[in-house]
C-alpha cells in the first residue's frame, strides 16, 4: 500500500508540473507578443473596440496574429466556432476554411494545408496568422513594419501610405465597424440590434463607445402567407426587466434574462442564455433570443432597462 501511495504522489506531481508548464508556456507566448498596426485598404484596423478586446500582435516566431472572428468579418467572411471540436470555420465566396485551435493544419475546401504559425487560443478568443487567412480569402498582404491587407484592385496611393506620408491616422470609431443598416438607425443612445436573417445581435453604446456582436438563436420558423418567417417578434421595442437568475422548469433560459416589452408585456419574449449550446446559430426557440451563456452574462452587465431593441427579419 505504501508503494502505491508513493506512485500516486509521483503521478500527481508529474501531472501538476505538466499543467503548470503548459500554462506558463501559453502565458509566455502571449507576453512575448509585440503589438502591430494592421491596415485594411489603407485604413487602420482597431481591434480594441472595448477594454476587453485584444490587439493584433507579432508572436515569438515573427508572425502576425489577429483576433480571428473580428478580422475575418472585416474581410466579409462568415465565422462560426464549434466549442466541442474547438474549431473555427470561415466561409466566403464558396471557400470554407476550417481551423482547429492551436494547430498549423488547416482544411481549405476539404484539402489539408499547413501554415507557418499555429492558431492560438488565449482562453477567450482565437488568434490566427493574418497572412494565411487574408490571402485565402482573396486579399493581398504587404509588410513594411506594419501589416497592409489590401482587397483586389486596391491601389496604395500616397494618401493611404501612412508609413511614408506621415499623415495622421484617424482611429476607427464604433460606428465605422457597423453595417450600414445599423448605422442608419443610430440615435446617439444605446441600441440592441437583432437581425434574425443572419442570426446576430449587436449591442452599441455610442456614448461609451462600446460595440459588441454575438451569435444567437431565434424563434423557430412558421409558414405564413406563402413564406417561412421566424416566431420572434419583429419591430422596435425596449428592455422591460432584467433577472440574473431566471427560473424555468427545464432551465431553458440558461443564465440571465433581459425581458423585451412586446405589446405591453415584458415577460413573454426576452434575451437570455440557453440549456443547449448547439442551438446557437439556428432557428430553435419559441420566439426568444438565445445567447451562449457566457455571452448572456457579458451582455447582461451592459444592458439597462429602457434600452432600445430593434429586431429585423
Amino acid at each position: 500500500m505504501k508503494g502505491r501511495k508513493s506512485t500516486w504522489k509521483v503521478m500527481l506531481i508529474a501531472i501538476f508540473a505538466l499543467t503548470m508548464t503548459l500554462a506558463v508556456g501559453s502565458l509566455a507566448y502571449a507576453q512575448e507578443g509585440k503589438p502591430v498596426n494592421v491596415f485594411l485598404d489603407g485604413n487602420l484596423t482597431d481591434f480594441v473596440v472595448t477594454t476587453s478586446d485584444s490587439p493584433a500582435f507579432i508572436d515569438n516566431t515573427g508572425h502576425t496574429l489577429v483576433p480571428a472572428r473580428y478580422f475575418a468579418e472585416k474581410l466579409g467572411a462568415y465565422v462560426t466556432y464549434d466549442s466541442k471540436l474547438k474549431t473555427a470555420t470561415f466561409r466566403k465566396n464558396g471557400k470554407t476554411i476550417v481551423w482547429p485551435v492551436d494547430s498549423r493544419e488547416v482544411m481549405v475546401n476539404g484539402t489539408l494545408r499547413q501554415t507557418k504559425a499555429p492558431s492560438w487560443f488565449d482562453g477567450f478568443r482565437i488568434f490566427v496568422p493574418v497572412r494565411f487567412l487574408a490571402e485565402e480569402l482573396g486579399f493581398k498582404v504587404l509588410w513594411d513594419g506594419d501589416i497592409h491587407v489590401n482587397s483586389p484592385g486596391y491601389i496604395n496611393t500616397p494618401a493611404h501610405d501612412h508609413t511614408l506620408s506621415g499623415i495622421p491616422v484617424r482611429t476607427p470609431t464604433v460606428e465605422d465597424c457597423l453595417p450600414e443598416q445599423i448605422r442608419s438607425v443610430l440615435d446617439g443612445d444605446t441600441l440592441i440590434y437583432i437581425d434574425t436573417s443572419v442570426l446576430w445581435l449587436w449591442y452599441i453604446n455610442q456614448a461609451e463607445q462600446v460595440y459588441k456582436k454575438y451569435q444567437i438563436a431565434v424563434g423557430k420558423k412558421k409558414y405564413v402567407n406563402g413564406e417561412w418567417i421566424t416566431r420572434s417578434p419583429i419591430g422596435t421595442f425596449w428592455i422591460a426587466n432584467k433577472d440574473p437568475n431566471p427560473y424555468h422548469p427545464q432551465k431553458a433560459f440558461g443564465k440571465r434574462w433581459m425581458g423585451i416589452m412586446v405589446n405591453g408585456i415584458g415577460n413573454n419574449f426576452g434575451i437570455h442564455g440557453n440549456n443547449n449550446e448547439d442551438s446557437i446559430g439556428t432557428y430553435a426557440s419559441a420566439g426568444c433570443i438565445r445567447l451562449h451563456n457566457w455571452d448572456a452574462e457579458e451582455l447582461y452587465d451592459y444592458v439597462m432597462v429602457g434600452d432600445r431593441v430593434i429586431i429585423v427579419r
